[in-house]
């Protein structure tokens, strides 16, 4: 410790003396004492060396059950989270059912798309679709890709409403 110093307790950082230590600690903060006031603090510690290992060794039982806790509240969600599994597993294992067929099927036959139809029309897509939805015009239903009119239906449609659609 530098005698030439005068300063009491004050904290300063040094850049230049951060540097690791054997054990892995690290002095980030220093405090300036001076020889005498270091002597008092050394003879402080080797005093109370006893207690402060004391107070380490409590502060590890603490930390170590803490962390027992922890470890024994994750372990037993995981449990809980498997008996509730178990609960629902052997059911799905016990009566395999074969998955549902969400397909449509579509009959053999000319089926046109409702943009042909509104060409074919002179009308909009629009108008087909509310045609379909107010069922007018029946079409199938092609998950995730729109309907499709069957031949059959279009021209029968188209029969039906001849007039409106000439004008």
């Amino acid at each position: 410790m530098p005698a030439d110093k005068k300063v009491k307790g004050k904290i300063t950082e040094n850049p230049t003396e951060n540097k690791m230590e054997k054990d892995d600690w690290c002095l980030t903060n220093t405090i300036q004492l001076s020889p005498s006031q270091t002597k008092e603090f050394l003879s402080f510690l080797e005093q109370n060396d006893a207690k402060l290992k004391e107070i380490i060794a409590k502060e590890n039982e603490e930390r170590s059950r803490i962390l027992g806790k922890v470890y024994s509240l994750i372990l037993s969600w995981r449990r809980e989270r498997k008996a509730k599994e178990a609960l629902i597993t052997p059911e799905i294992k016990q009566d395999p059912k074969p998955p549902a067929n969400n397909g449509t099927s579509i009959p053999q036959g000319k089926y046109y798309t409702i943009t042909q139809v509104a060409e074919m029309c002179g009308v909009t897509v629009r108008t087909v679709t509310a045609w379909l939805k107010k069922e007018k015009l029946h079409g199938v239903d092609l998950p995730g890709m729109g309907k499709i009119i069957e031949e059959k239906e279009l021209i029968q449609f188209i029969k039906e409403n001849r007039q409106r659609l000439m004008k």
